[in-house]
């Protein structure tokens, strides 16, 4: 089976849409500066989260990246639970089929590493959007 390796980096933005899963929380997804994408659909996104797309566009490695506080609106957004998450990225990884996704004790920590890791993606409680500044991009979310 393919190796599956995901690369996170800057700053996403938090989408206002309506009908998305990730506008009805308190969440916002941060892309690495250098990631050209603008907006992820839920299910590109959830698919990201899982390993199952380890490239942006531009063919750029994802490097994936949360805090380990993450909020229930976290899992339900990729409708998972916190335990079936990591039991998944334990399998995954000890299968050779992609790296766990780093994971950072504060939402200031995920804003570094992506800010500071090429292709990174993040996923932070919007509240801290004033953290960011310019160092990352956010990225739109939709159904």
């Amino acid at each position: 089976m393919k190796n599956l390796k995901i690369a996170f980096a800057c700053t996403v933005v938090f989408a206002c849409l309506s009908n998305s899963a990730i506008a009805q929380s308190d969440l916002t997804v941060i892309v690495n500066r250098g990631v050209d994408e603008t907006y992820l659909d839920t299910e590109t996104l959830r698919r990201i989260f899982f390993g199952f797309q380890n490239n942006w566009n531009h063919m750029q490695k994802i490097k994936i990246s949360y805090t380990d506080f993450q909020h229930d609106e976290f899992w339900k957004l990729l409708n998972t639970s916190k335990t079936n998450f990591d039991q998944f990225w334990v399998k995954r990884e000890s299968s050779g089929n992609g790296d766990f996704p780093v994971v950072m004790t504060s939402g200031k920590s995920v804003i570094d590493y992506v800010a500071n890791t090429e292709g990174a993606i993040g996923i932070i409680q919007t509240s801290l959007l004033e953290e960011i500044g310019d160092r990352c991009k956010l990225i739109t979310v939709g159904d």
